[in-house]
């Protein structure tokens, strides 16, 4: 498979080095591995969560509490263990958001990245190629911006655990509204990212099923 024949030959992009797409491809492939580690590790920590509480509301829904009754709610539910669990997952987050972010940002790039043999855009399932292509930067951003909104969430959230008792409503009104924020802008991205996914495989796929062109 000749990848750099893919490369976008564009005026914009033709000074690029040659291995960006490999790059990126390694960035996805590294970040990807890294984001079902933490995935794992953090599903585990939920589920010490509900061991300790059974039924109690996770993580998720302490991100959303909103408000200073609503959060020590749910942190008197957990008790001790399900509190040092809710602890282990914000520390865990901070991999998280990195994998997620940089997972994103480097599919994100790729439709620019890449055309057929012969011209034109690679696959965009739809949408018009030019959208599809300018698109990338701006998902790649709102991706930062997510990540960014995240560790603002967390920060408000660890000072609400460390300090519940007193704490009042300007922290989990806080951490709601980054949480919030947050999740508009990184699902739409990660779908972004999905679709940038495919586009690439259609493309690479359709790259091996060619003759290679003789010179």
């Amino acid at each position: 498979m000749d990848v750099h024949r893919y490369v976008n030959q564009r005026t914009p992009d033709r000074h690029l080095p040659v291995l960006v797409v490999p790059a990126l491809l390694l960035v996805s492939v590294i970040c990807g591995a890294g984001l079902g580690v933490v995935w794992a590790e953090l599903m585990r920590q939920d589920c010490r969560m509900q061991s300790a509480c059974p039924g109690c509301p996770g993580i998720v829904c302490f991100e959303l509490a909103f408000s200073a009754d609503a959060a020590r709610s749910m942190l008197d539910r957990w008790g001790g263990p399900g509190i040092e669990a809710a602890q282990e997952s914000l520390r865990l987050d901070g991999w998280f958001i990195c994998c997620y972010v940089g997972l994103i940002a480097a599919l994100a790039q790729l439709p620019a990245r890449l055309r057929p043999l012969g011209g034109g855009e690679a696959p965009h399932l739809g949408l018009a190629p030019g959208v599809w292509t300018r698109a990338g930067p701006w998902v790649a951003a709102a991706a930062g911006v997510a990540g960014l909104l995240d560790v603002i969430e967390n920060q408000a959230l660890g000072r609400i655990i460390a300090d519940h008792a007193s704490s009042g409503d300007r922290l989990p009104l806080i951490a709601g509204l980054a949480a919030s924020v947050k999740l508009a802008l990184v699902i739409p991205a990660a779908l972004y990212a999905l679709v940038a996914l495919v586009s690439v495989i259609i493309t690479l796929r359709s790259a091996r099923s060619r003759p290679r062109l003789r010179s």
